[in-house]
């Protein structure tokens, strides 16, 4: 049986400015900017443990204040309705950008609820982690 995962491995420099990372085939965490703009943490590669002698390319991003980083797992952006409609990471990424004026824990308060109300009646198979960073 052949066991992979994706990851999202980020070093953050002290100050909080800049974040190098690299993106194994996890979901895209999103940088918001403090204007609203959003920003795609792609750089990477492939999940981790399917094949063999994979490279992985690494990505770097400098952060101002009031930025933010959203990371999630699949569960909160495959979270489906009734109808079988997912949530979506750029639904997460518009919410975020709503409220990007609060505190992190406020934010992943309203983002959990928001999932939370369109998943009601709708399938919940998976685990809903979400993880909210501002630049100060």
């Amino acid at each position: 049986m052949t066991k992979y995962l994706s990851m999202f491995l980020a070093l953050v420099e002290s100050g909080g400015r800049n974040l190098t990372y690299v993106n194994a085939g996890h979901v895209p965490p999103a940088v918001i900017r403090a204007d609203g703009r959003v920003e795609w943490l792609e750089a990477g590669g492939m999940i981790v443990g399917l094949l063999p002698d994979v490279q992985f390319e690494s990505g770097a991003v400098a952060l101002a204040p009031g930025d933010l980083m959203v990371a999630c797992t699949d569960g909160i952006t495959e979270a489906m309705d009734s109808v079988g409609t997912e949530f979506s990471r750029q639904r997460m990424a518009e919410l975020v950008i709503g409220v990007r004026e609060r505190g992190p824990e406020e934010i992943m308060r309203a983002v959990l609820a928001e999932v939370e109300t369109h998943s009601r009646n709708g399938m919940y198979e998976d685990d809903r982690i979400l993880m909210v960073m501002k630049a100060c």
